[in-house]
């Protein structure tokens, strides 16, 4: 299956995504990442790869999952990925570049809410979780 880390301090957590991210690119080898919070929401997403599939749950319940938007991302170009027991092909629509999806989680990790060029398939969560770009904040 996996392994399971807990965390002493946010920079363990996020040198143990960077050090899991080389180790999985190390070995080719692509891989999902899932951490789950106190208050049951979960952030799952891909490292090892040119682009990283991500995967939130507010609320630990599958209807409320969110998955990445991207629309620069291109249909024709699909990127595998391993989910624990099973595989699927998402294309780059669903898929951001994997440094912008470390800098969006480690900005949510520090701030609750995920900057603004990470968007989710479901408003709720963009409403919830997602800061608004400087242009649309009030004044």
């Amino acid at each position: 299956m996996g392994e399971f880390y807990i965390p002493q301090t946010l920079v363990d957590l996020k040198q143990k995504i960077l050090e899991l991210d080389w180790e999985g690119r190390k070995g080719n080898h692509p891989f999902l990442v899932t951490m789950y919070f106190d208050d049951d929401s979960y952030l799952g997403f891909t490292v090892a790869e040119e682009f990283s599939f991500v995967d939130f749950c507010p609320d630990g319940t599958p209807a409320t999952a969110s998955y990445l938007v991207n629309p620069n991302g291109r249909r024709e170009e699909i990127i595998p990925v391993f989910l624990w027991t099973h595989y699927t092909e998402p294309d780059t629509t669903q898929m951001l570049p994997t440094e912008d999806v470390f800098t969006g989680i480690f900005h949510y990790l520090e701030t609750g809410k995920f900057p603004p060029h990470m968007q989710f398939n479901q408003e709720t969560t963009n409403e919830l979780f997602v800061e608004k770009p400087d242009d649309e904040k009030p004044s």
